[in-house]
């Protein structure tokens, strides 16, 4: 499984549902929101296949999605989140 950020707009009409979006995906994918326009997931889906299950959930709103283990990254969050994007790392150097 990779390690994913999504930033969306919630733009008008419905509202996009994070929890579906992640249900839609794989078996075992999970996530966390942040400040409801912000997603960390994981999923063992390819880019283009996440982006056809987003295209179809989000309809005309803007949004950028992107695999986040292989490159360098910093922050402040909370311990559950930062193991749901470093386990990619811990799998990587494993290999």
């Amino acid at each position: 499984m990779k390690p994913y950020l999504l930033v969306f707009d919630d733009g008008s009409g419905s509202e996009f549902r994070v929890s579906r979006f992640i249900d839609s995906l794989d078996d075992g994918a999970t996530g966390f929101t942040m400040d409801g326009h912000v997603c960390f997931f994981r999923s063992s889906l390819a880019l283009g296949e996440i982006e056809d299950i987003l295209t179809r959930l989000v309809g005309s709103r803007l949004f950028f999605v992107t695999e986040v283990g292989e490159s360098p990254f910093v922050g402040r969050m909370l311990g559950t989140h930062w193991d749901l994007i470093k386990q990619h790392d811990k799998l990587s150097s494993a290999a």
